[in-house]
């Protein structure tokens, strides 16, 4: 379900001409977003203290004693 200011935002969108250009550029983002995504679940291990926002990866320091 979208929020009203999506539902806004597509409806905008929807009526460009370059709606399809939008979209295709959308898909291969998120596609993309995936497979950095895929590849960071892959190479870290449980010792690693990073985190995957927003497709960063995002690494922390420890914490010493």
């Amino acid at each position: 379900m979208l929020l009203a200011s999506e539902e806004r935002q597509l409806a905008s969108i929807l009526e460009s001409p370059s709606a399809p250009l939008l979209a295709n550029r959308l898909i291969a983002a998120l596609e993309d977003e995936k497979r950095k995504r895929q590849e960071f679940y892959r190479d870290i291990d449980d010792d690693m203290k990073v985190e995957f926002i927003n497709g960063e990866i995002i690494v922390h320091s420890l914490v010493k004693n």
